[in-house]
């Protein structure tokens, strides 16, 4: 440090001042003892002081002090050094908290001089923690130390146990009591049951979505499927009747509503006039006649009721020639437009029959037929004999007008597009009669005919009737999958009527080919795998052989104050520093109005102490002394705090050039 001048030669100064002082008063002493002892007269030190006494801390010995003649400044009795007295602690406090690795401390503090002593507190338990590895182990670590014990799992209880299934053999389902973590042990006999698949379904494909074939496994709880997506074709919509927008009737076309069944999409179709009149009864019957008029068209009828006959009997003059002549009968209703009338009535005697075929006769007139698929179709058909005789003449001459013949047939639910009426011809041939209207509410068949002969009323199913009921017919096309790891093989069959597809000929899948293990490679907080991977082209499936737990992370060493806590094998940060826990602060020391006194405070966590000065007050106000030695004892212990060492000082002489000096300082049992 560099001091001005002045205050260099006022120290200086000061200290040649009680060199002089000091100096002085030896050489006094000096000489009256010579006295005393030349003479032995001299003087008697009749009154005495006690000078240079001090008493002892915990820190410096004291001193009793020296016994010296007022008069003559001589020692008389010297003085003796007084033992430095014992510390006095504190009650002590709690500086460092102990933790499982290392003691805590209790630190006690001298009230007197600020010294310390420290007693060690024993170490704590570990503060548990634990990890699921996820193997059926755990890791047991502690969160204050770098405990890390890998142990298997301690079950709660007995567990759940589990039957096997399909797919995993039966296990007992466990909870450790001290990770918390679920495990299960398996059966080493009660192994996987494998699927047990049914027959292949076919879900069909519909005008917006392919179709799909499926097997599902059948054992109990399982439910497992096995799918192949057939690949779409161009399937049009699949219309059923919906309702009538206008019903058509005897004279007049209709509108029909047709949805498609798979979707939202329909259209309107023409339906073409059915030509069957809805009669009307004008008036009492006369004699078994009966006047009818069409609430449509306003067609006038004549009808006979003969509904308890097969075969009726007329004569033609009872006939009106100029209406319509209705027979209702009681195997059929029979309608003969008013020309045919005409054509019929030329005779006197009228016959008209309408019967059933049964027994030999159906027999005979099936067998009569040349194709054998219709021959099946009219196995289960009514066959109707319609004749009409003049004069005991058969009439087999075309009409000139078609005829209306409504018969009762109750179609049930199926289909009314496989309606269907045959006309039987002598010669084995089958025609159709396409002129066909069915009455759903009246459970009635009305058909058109030309000439009177046998007629069957038949069902036959065409393929587009059973297309709608899912009954195809399939034929392979050139599309043929190849049987894979993960799809089964198949060929796809089109449809030859309704285009949908299907597929069939399935090939079971390729049996994986795994190749060498790859060994795990768990972290510290992962696990993994020991795995095998399919070889077959275009597979790559992964059969993982065996789970591999996390390794659990090695701490370096716990987190301090001020120090992170990091992993040694990956160096993941485990814990960040934690800042010190410090106390308040606490005076050990009081400061004086010439001692600086010290105030500390500790860290609980690791113990550190931070100290702090507390400066004096440095206001003396009056010093009171016996002797010279009180003066310096007064400036080199209170005012500079010095008992043995050097003061150094250095200064610029006018301004330019360094001075140094040095003073030298050196306390023995009597004084400086």
């Amino acid at each position: 440090m560099r001091h001005s001048r002045s205050r260099f030669n006022a120290i200086v100064s000061m200290f040649l001042v009680l060199s002089l002082l000091f100096t002085s008063c030896a050489k006094k002493n000096n000489n009256k003892n010579d006295d005393d002892d030349t003479s032995n007269g001299g003087c008697t030190h009749a009154e005495t002081v006690v000078t240079g006494a001090r008493e002892a801390t915990c820190s410096e010995t004291g001193y009793t002090g020296d016994k010296v003649c007022k008069a003559c400044t001589a020692i008389v009795t010297p003085g003796s050094v007084l033992p430095m007295l014992d510390h006095t602690y504190d009650a002590g406090r709690v500086t460092k908290q102990p933790t499982c690795i290392s003691t805590g401390v209790t630190t006690y503090t001298c009230t007197g001089c600020g010294a310390t002593q420290n007693d060690a507190i024993a170490t704590v338990a570990h503060k548990d923690s634990y990890h699921d590895a996820q193997d059926g182990t755990h890791f047991h670590t502690c969160v204050n130390c770098p405990l890390n014990e890998h142990t298997g799992h301690n079950p709660v209880d007995t567990g759940v146990y589990h039957a096997a299934t399909c797919t995993e053999p039966a296990y007992t389902e466990l909870v450790c009591a001290d990770c918390d973590g679920k495990y299960k042990v398996y059966s080493a006999t009660e192994l996987a049951k494998g699927h047990d698949y049914g027959a292949w379904q076919l879900q069909e494909q519909t005008c917006y979505s392919s179709g799909v074939k499926f097997q599902t496994c059948t054992n109990d709880g399982c439910g497992h499927t096995n799918e192949i997506v057939i690949p779409a074709s161009s399937m049009a919509h699949t219309y059923v009747f919906e309702t009538f927008i206008q019903a058509p009737n005897c004279c007049n076309d209709g509108y029909a509503l047709y949805t498609c069944k798979y979707c939202d999409a329909n259209i309107e179709r023409l339906v073409a006039k059915t030509g069957v009149h809805n009669y009307i009864q004008l008036g009492a019957a006369n004699d078994g006649w009966i006047t009818k008029e069409c609430s449509v068209c306003y067609d006038v009828i004549s009808s006979f009721d003969a509904s308890t006959l097969a075969t009726a009997e007329l004569k033609a003059d009872a006939i009106n020639k100029d209406t319509a002549l209705e027979m209702s009968m009681e195997k059929a209703a029979i309608q003969f437009p008013q020309d045919v009338v005409s054509q019929i009535t030329t005779g006197t005697d009228l016959e008209i029959s309408a019967g059933v075929l049964e027994g030999n006769s159906k027999t005979q007139a099936i067998n009569n037929v040349t194709d054998p698929d219709k021959k099946a179709i009219l196995a289960d058909a009514p066959i109707y004999d319609f004749t009409v005789t003049v004069d005991n003449q058969a009439f087999t001459s075309n009409f000139s007008t078609e005829v209306a013949i409504t018969v009762p047939y109750d179609n049930g639910d199926a289909d009314t597009d496989g309606l269907v009426i045959y006309y039987l011809a002598s010669n084995g041939e089958i025609e159709e009669i396409t002129n066909v209207v069915y009455n759903p509410e009246t459970l009635e068949i009305t058909f058109f005919v030309s000439h009177f002969s046998y007629y069957a009323v038949a069902y036959r199913e065409t393929q587009e009737m059973r297309c709608k009921r899912g009954l195809h017919e399939f034929e392979a096309t050139s599309i043929v999958s190849t049987a894979t790891c993960y799809s089964f093989g198949y060929t796809v069959y089109e449809c030859i009527c309704c285009h949908t597809n299907t597929v069939d000929d399935i090939v079971e899948r390729v049996p994986h080919s795994y190749g060498e293990i790859i060994n795990a490679k768990p972290t510290c907080d992962r696990g993994d795998y020991v795995i095998r991977v399919c070889q077959n082209d275009g597979c790559g499936d992964v059969l993982y052989v065996e789970f591999k737990g996390a390794t659990g992370h090695n701490m370096d060493a716990p987190a301090t104050c001020d120090t992170s806590s990091t992993c040694t094998k990956c160096g993941s940060v485990l814990a960040r520093p934690h800042g010190h826990n410090w106390t308040d602060w606490e005076t050990v020391v009081e400061a004086t109005e010439l001692q600086n006194g010290i105030r500390r405070r500790w860290c609980l966590t690791c113990g550190k102490v931070d100290e702090a000065i507390l400066a004096s007050s440095g206001t003396i106000e009056a010093i009171s002394y016996e002797s010279y030695t009180d003066i310096i004892n007064l400036v080199f212990d209170e005012l500079l705090n010095i008992t043995n060492g050097e003061i150094s000082f250095s200064y610029l002489e006018d301004g330019r050039y360094e001075t140094s000096a040095t003073l030298k300082i050196e306390k023995t049992e009597r004084g400086y």
